[in-house]
């Protein structure tokens, strides 16, 4: 993750910016479906995140009582929906996670892994198989439509390589399991990673096991070399 900060147990920065920028367009209820399951998702993995949720939406909480009533706002709505979807997170910091067994990758990986439940939801898995799609060099993706975003589940192989790219927008990596390293650091599962266009990097998978993330990519990704170019349909827009 860019920026600076407090590091936490996992080896990321909670107090970024961009992480900042991201719980907060999330309590103001301005993300998309996809940001809001990964945000979901993260203060599942982390309790760290879902406190700095809660006091973000009682912070907007309290500014919403220093207002004026106003007939073009439904105060009492608005509150509550905050209280409710507090009452969501700290439910969802407890292990409430549901396994799901990666029954079509291949059988070198067939270990179960564990989703969030707000992240089975918006993939839409309601039965025991992930549906992966195999890619070129072992990489496999549950790709999603997200309108303008590029939205999947990936799955890299232990030790391999991801394209070496930039990016156009913001790319969001939440590690559910596995890791990878790259310029920035190392990653783990909980971890966030926020991208934007002042990073190229090369994320590449641990060696012990496959790296499992969901991503959520706002702008076309910018490859650079040959090999680059031959992989990247894994992760093109």
């Amino acid at each position: 993750m860019s920026g600076s900060g407090a590091v936490d147990e996992h080896g990321s920065l909670v107090n970024d910016a961009g992480l900042e920028e991201l719980l907060g367009t999330y309590v103001a209820g301005t993300v998309t479906d996809a940001e809001a399951a990964l945000v979901q998702s993260l203060a599942t993995l982390r309790s760290d995140v879902a406190g700095l949720i809660a006091m973000l939406e009682e912070a907007a909480g309290a500014e919403l009582d220093a207002l004026a009533p106003s007939a073009l706002c439904d105060h009492d709505a608005s509150r509550a929906a905050a209280l409710a979807r507090i009452d969501v997170l700290a439910g969802e910091a407890a292990p409430a996670s549901i396994a799901v067994a990666m029954g079509a990758a291949p059988a070198d990986d067939s270990e179960a892994i564990v989703l969030p439940e707000a992240l089975r939801r918006y993939l839409g898995i309601d039965g025991d198989v992930i549906p992966w799609r195999r890619r070129m060099g072992g990489f496999a993706e549950l790709r999603v439509r997200g309108g303008e975003q590029t939205v999947r589940l990936l799955k890299i192989p232990p030790g391999q390589a991801m394209p070496d790219h930039g990016h156009g927008g913001r790319e969001l990596t939440l590690v559910l399991s596995g890791s990878f390293s790259d310029e920035t650091g190392h990653y783990g599962p909980g971890d966030l990673q926020i991208a934007d266009d002042t990073l190229e990097h090369q994320p590449v998978a641990g060696g012990d096991e496959p790296c499992i993330c969901f991503t959520v990519v706002d702008a076309p990704l910018r490859f650079t070399g040959l090999a680059a170019r031959l992989i990247a349909p894994i992760v093109d827009r």
